[in-house]
């Protein structure tokens, strides 16, 4: 429900109120129907769920894959770094 919010003018009767309030409780429910139906429109189905969780698990294993190799050259270079400076002592 949306108003311009300036109160000028306001049901008196009785009967008048109760059509502001019938329309008020209208136009929440008008809305609440559109959130509604656009939520059911971008809902994902069953098999679309799963091609995403496969997809997104095929992501995650490229990334762990790409920071093992990662992590195995900076453990080779530590390595080789480290004799180095060994054999500079020595």
């Amino acid at each position: 429900m949306s108003t311009v919010g300036y109160g000028e003018l306001s049901p008196i009767s009785n009967l008048g109120k109760l059509v502001t309030v019938v329309c008020a409780f209208t136009g929440v429910l008008i809305q609440a129907a559109m959130v509604l139906s656009a939520h059911k429109m971008l809902e994902m189905t069953t098999s679309q769920m799963t091609s995403y969780v496969m997809i997104n698990s095929v992501n995650t294993k490229a990334e762990a894959k790409n920071k093992a190799i990662l992590m195995l050259q900076l453990s080779f270079k530590l390595k080789r770094a480290s004799q180095e400076k060994y054999a500079e002592i020595i």
